[in-house]
């Protein structure tokens, strides 16, 4: 099993996505900036439906 962080724009949203199986939430705005090639290896998977700066900074 993985470890399930979730990214969310509504902190009113946390306790749901919880409930789903999220071990951590993460306010969407701290992977809405441009990417930096080469940061440190967060996850080992990623589930993206943003796209943009999100899905750079999930596979930097």
């Amino acid at each position: 099993g993985y470890r399930v962080i979730a990214s969310t724009g509504r902190a009113s949203e946390s306790d749901y996505l919880q409930q789903l199986g999220a071990a951590q939430i993460i306010d969407r705005q701290t992977l809405s900036q441009p990417g930096r090639p080469l940061a440190k290896e967060q996850w080992a998977a990623a589930v993206d439906s943003v796209g943009s700066h999100t899905l750079a900074n999930v596979f930097a």
